[in-house]
């Protein structure tokens, strides 16, 4: 019994996850300067841009090594690691373009502050997240600071466990003032669907996001994956049919038509509508499409005054 409830269970977390990607060891390299970018004005000539206070929910789930990692290489402890990521880059491009932008204005600044949770974490890689960087004014002081914390993107591993990202997003905004005259936003960079399945906790702090913490608007930026885990679910599902194998869904149960719908239409939709309290939803369909998606939907959420 127990070799079996394992064997499904491996299937399923092999899928989703796609911890290890097949490559040529590459020597690691250092990452040139990300340069500021060019903006083209968030508000019209004599509107001052209200306050700001965004944080970035990103996904460092092992599928990254496949499909958001530059020059891969094998670390001494045999993990996969990158020179460099999309999502690293991003992030800085946005940093370093909301500072300008701040900069050329005259008059009073907005103040606009960035924090950064990832998920999973390194010491809990199935279902756990952490806070890389606290709230962060965007100045050329912190400049290096939020890039440094970027970093973390370089290192994939582990599943997908986004309900954890979220609750650690909460913590983020419980050490502020719950201040409503701000715009706070949630931009969620991910490459897959939700794994483990945690519909409850997920829908459960959306919603508190929401009505506690008054966040103003939550996008959801989806990186091209081939490999995501619903892709797979003809294969998954012919594995337990044809063995009569238990399916591993909240604890080892036996295969049952129900539960195994339930559980793939969650994960086809949980990521893609964050269980309809996103208010923007994006697939891109080229990776680098990432910066300009970014810049784009941020501008769209900032309130002009």
């Amino acid at each position: 019994m127990k070799s079996s409830i394992l064997k499904a269970s491996m299937l399923l977390a092999f899928t989703a996850c796609n911890d290890e990607a097949n490559f040529q060891g590459a020597t690691p390299v250092t990452t040139p300067p990300i340069n500021v970018s060019p903006t083209e004005p968030i508000c019209n000539q004599g509107e001052k841009l209200n306050d700001m206070r965004i944080a970035f929910l990103v996904d460092v789930s092992g599928s990254n090594a496949m499909f958001d990692c530059k020059e891969p290489y094998r670390t001494s402890f045999g993990t996969t690691a990158c020179a460099s990521t999309e999502r690293e880059a991003s992030m800085n491009t946005i940093f370093n373009s909301l500072n300008q932008y701040s900069k050329d204005l005259t008059g009073t600044k907005p103040s606009i502050n960035f924090a950064l949770a990832t998920y999973p974490s390194e010491r809990n890689q199935k279902s756990g997240a952490e806070i890389q960087l606290g709230w962060t004014e965007v100045n050329d002081a912190n400049q290096s600071v939020f890039a440094k914390s970027t970093e973390v993107t370089r290192n994939p591993m582990g599943w997908t466990p986004l309900d954890a990202g979220l609750a650690v997003t909460k913590e983020l905004f419980s050490t502020t003032a719950q201040n409503t005259q701000e715009d706070r936003i949630i931009t969620v960079i991910t490459d897959g669907e939700q794994t483990p399945h945690e519909k409850e906790a997920t829908e459960r702090h959306l919603a508190e996001l929401k009505s506690t913490y008054n966040v103003r608007s939550i996008i959801v930026l989806k990186l091209p994956n081939d490999n995501s885990n619903y892709a797979h679910e003809g294969a998954i599902r012919s594995f337990v049919e044809k063995n009569n194998q238990p399916f591993w869904l909240n604890g080892p149960s036996f295969y049952d038509e129900a539960a195994f719908n339930e559980y793939f239409t969650f994960n086809k939709n949980i990521t893609r509508n964050m269980a309809t309290t996103a208010d923007d939803y994006f697939e891109l369909k080229d990776k680098d499409q990432l910066t300009n998606k970014l810049f784009e939907r941020i501008k769209a959420h900032a309130t002009c005054l």
